[in-house]
């Protein structure tokens, strides 16, 4: 009972096919912003004298550990992964938006959802809260060697929330 000839003329597959093509421009805007904050970042971390990876490995100055890299090197890495979830965040919005999906109820769920888990997870908001203002503070960098209650060893990344640290033994 399916008259394909009729949803042809009712216009069907001319909005599905527009639809699909605005999928694909939202799809390519977002991965040619992907790739520019990858380049931009990597750019901005080869000027500052850092690697352009994630893992900060080989930084310093071996055994007795180095000057370090510059708060901007340090920094990177967490901008490059910020810019990306929100490039990844604001696209997924933008074709649930796109498919006729309401948008407003999610983003107002997603709020609430948010309050709660900052609610629950004190500990973990006190620890990004503390990683921000150890950032800020330019307390430590990605290469240098610290002591921390004891443990001491070379800062090998640095995020919000931990600090990973390499012996000067491996």
């Amino acid at each position: 009972g399916l008259n394909l000839l009729s949803l042809a003329e009712a216009g069907l597959g001319a909005k599905i096919a527009g639809r699909v093509v605005e999928v694909l421009l939202i799809a390519l805007v977002a991965y040619m912003m992907w790739e520019l904050v990858s380049i931009f970042v990597s750019r901005w971390m080869a000027a500052e004298g850092g690697h352009s990876d994630t893992t900060g490995a080989d930084v310093g100055g071996g055994d007795a550990g180095g000057v370090g890299l510059s708060r901007t090197a340090t920094l990177l890495p967490i901008i490059r992964g910020t810019a990306k979830f929100l490039i990844v965040t604001v696209s997924i919005i933008m074709v649930l938006n796109n498919w006729g999906v309401n948008i407003g109820p999610l983003l107002a769920g997603a709020g609430v959802i948010g309050l709660a888990i900052g609610i629950g997870a004190q500990t973990l908001v006190k620890d990004i809260v503390s990683g921000l203002f150890f950032l800020v503070d330019d307390a430590f960098r990605v290469g240098e060697s610290i002591d921390v209650g004891g443990t001491m060893g070379n800062v090998e990344k640095i995020s919000l929330r931990s600090l990973r640290l390499r012996h000067h033994r491996g």
